[in-house]
Protein backbone atom coordinates (compact mmCIF):
# COMPACT_ATOMS: atom_id res chain seq x y z
CA UNK A 1 0.00 0.00 0.00
CA UNK A 2 1.28 3.45 -0.92
CA UNK A 3 1.03 6.37 1.19
CA UNK A 4 -0.34 9.69 -0.49
CA UNK A 5 2.01 12.30 -1.72
CA UNK A 6 2.87 15.19 0.43
CA UNK A 7 0.91 17.70 -1.89
CA UNK A 8 -1.75 16.59 -4.44
CA UNK A 9 -2.58 19.23 -6.96
CA UNK A 10 -6.30 18.39 -8.95
CA UNK A 11 -7.28 20.78 -11.52
CA UNK A 12 -10.43 22.13 -12.03
CA UNK A 13 -12.45 20.88 -13.97
CA UNK A 14 -13.30 24.40 -15.90
CA UNK A 15 -8.92 24.97 -15.75
CA UNK A 16 -9.32 28.12 -13.98
CA UNK A 17 -7.77 27.65 -10.70
CA UNK A 18 -6.34 24.27 -9.02
CA UNK A 19 -7.51 22.75 -5.91
CA UNK A 20 -3.85 21.76 -3.48
CA UNK A 21 -3.86 20.07 -0.92
CA UNK A 22 -0.93 19.68 1.71
CA UNK A 23 -0.51 17.30 4.01
CA UNK A 24 0.11 17.96 7.65
CA UNK A 25 -0.06 16.01 10.34
CA UNK A 26 -2.13 12.76 8.81
CA UNK A 27 -4.85 15.64 7.46
CA UNK A 28 -5.12 17.61 4.48
CA UNK A 29 -5.47 21.31 3.72
CA UNK A 30 -7.63 22.00 1.26
CA UNK A 31 -7.05 25.65 -0.03
CA UNK A 32 -9.81 26.99 -2.00
CA UNK A 33 -9.81 29.91 -4.27
CA UNK A 34 -11.95 33.13 -3.34
CA UNK A 35 -14.52 32.13 -6.52
CA UNK A 36 -14.30 28.69 -5.67
CA UNK A 37 -15.02 28.97 -1.47
CA UNK A 38 -17.70 31.39 -2.66
CA UNK A 39 -19.74 28.41 -5.13
CA UNK A 40 -18.67 25.89 -1.98
CA UNK A 41 -20.67 28.04 0.94
CA UNK A 42 -23.37 28.99 -1.96
CA UNK A 43 -23.77 25.22 -2.57
CA UNK A 44 -23.77 24.39 1.25
CA UNK A 45 -26.48 27.42 1.60
CA UNK A 46 -28.84 25.93 -0.98
CA UNK A 47 -28.67 22.50 0.83
CA UNK A 48 -29.00 23.45 4.46
CA UNK A 49 -31.43 26.60 4.34
CA UNK A 50 -34.82 24.80 3.63
CA UNK A 51 -34.11 22.12 6.27
CA UNK A 52 -32.89 23.98 8.87
CA UNK A 53 -36.61 26.56 8.10
CA UNK A 54 -38.11 23.47 8.05
CA UNK A 55 -37.45 23.21 11.66
CA UNK A 56 -37.75 26.76 12.62
CA UNK A 57 -41.29 26.00 11.41
CA UNK A 58 -42.02 22.77 13.10
CA UNK A 59 -40.46 24.08 16.08
CA UNK A 60 -42.77 27.55 15.86
CA UNK A 61 -45.85 24.82 15.12
CA UNK A 62 -45.29 22.60 18.20
CA UNK A 63 -45.21 25.29 20.69
CA UNK A 64 -48.30 27.13 19.56
CA UNK A 65 -51.45 26.71 21.55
Amino acid sequence: MTSPPDTLIVPDTDDKASLSREKHQDQYNVVLSPEKERKLWRKIDIHLLPIISLMYLFSFMDRGE
